[in-house]
């Protein structure tokens, strides 16, 4: 069909909505089991595992991209993992109430280091009723950490 014919027809052509595939043999990233994921990988039980252990310190992924933090995980399997697995809508992930915490639990996060920890630790001494994640997010902006990585897994909750 050619250009001219198509700007005459075009106003009575409907295309039909492109649907979403559905998410049928692909798993969720946060509930699949290290077999499971495994097969997946091309057999690679190691890095599986590896993947099931960064998903629990970190509490869960919030983003597929995350999975390219996993040591060892080539792009080439990453592409394939993608492709093959899903993060639910409604998940919420495993939170770290920086009110309740000790400095050890706090290092075990991955997106917290030691200088990070203390940061964290002294904020919640010094701010008292009035913690929340803006305040937090000014004092870490002045000491130049990027905190958007880390909002998902943070709450703020008195005991």
């Amino acid at each position: 069909m050619t250009d001219s014919v198509y700007k005459v027809l075009q106003p009575w052509v409907k295309f039909p909505a492109v649907k979403p595939k559905p998410q049928k043999n692909k798993l969720d990233i946060n509930r699949v089991d290290s077999v499971q994921l495994a097969i997946l990988i091309h057999n690679q039980l190691k890095l599986a595992g590896r993947i099931i252990r960064y998903r629990d310190r970190l509490g869960g992924f919030v983003k597929t991209e995350q999975l390219k933090e996993v040591y060892g995980l080539s792009e080439k399997l990453y592409q394939r993992l993608i492709l093959n697995v899903f993060i639910t809508a409604d998940f919420k992930p495993k939170r770290l109430n920086i009110l309740t915490l000790d400095f050890k639990a706090l290092i075990s996060h991955p997106y917290i280091d030691y200088n990070l920890a203390k940061l964290l630790i002294r904020f919640r001494e010094h701010c008292g009723e009035n913690c929340n994640y803006e305040s937090l997010s000014a004092l870490i902006a002045l000491e130049g950490v990027d905190l958007q990585r880390l909002k998902n897994y943070l709450e703020f909750k008195r005991d």
